[in-house]
């Protein structure tokens, strides 16, 4: 075993005296730069929305619906007080809600999904050039 050891101590030494080749160093740098560029890019391609960003425009929406019919009902139950007829202006007014609400749903999602081709294009571009190189 003290013969094993010498010779490791002994490899040990020899190894350390060795100067590194700059040429290489370089190449191991660069290389480096290389693959964490790489990651980077990986990362934000494979990167699904975040929790809060669904979030978000979940509430958008339903807030886009509630206010629609928030409005509608106001608007025709101050209509049905001044002009004194109880439920006709309410339901007229709240079918027209309705119907904005879920239009303004409808464009809202329409940009959400213009958004998320903007995106997949973006990242498309981005690994044309990558390829590029």
């Amino acid at each position: 075993m003290a013969e094993n050891t010498g010779k490791n101590a002994g490899n040990m030494k020899a190894s350390d005296s060795r100067q590194p080749d700059p040429q290489k160093d370089d190449r191991l740098k660069a290389l480096e730069i290389r693959l964490q560029a790489a990651r980077a890019r990986g990362k934000q391609a494979e990167k699904p929305p975040s929790r809060g960003v669904a979030l978000g425009k979940a509430f958008r929406l339903v807030s886009e619906l509630v206010i629609g019919l928030v409005i509608g009902g106001v608007i025709g139950w101050y209509l049905d007080r001044w002009l004194g007829t109880t439920p006709i202006m309410l339901l007229i007014f709240f079918v027209l809600g309705v119907a904005a609400g879920v239009l303004n749903v409808m464009r809202a999602a329409q940009s959400f999904g213009a958004d998320a081709s903007q995106d997949d294009n973006s990242l498309n571009d981005l690994d044309d050039r990558g390829s590029e190189r």
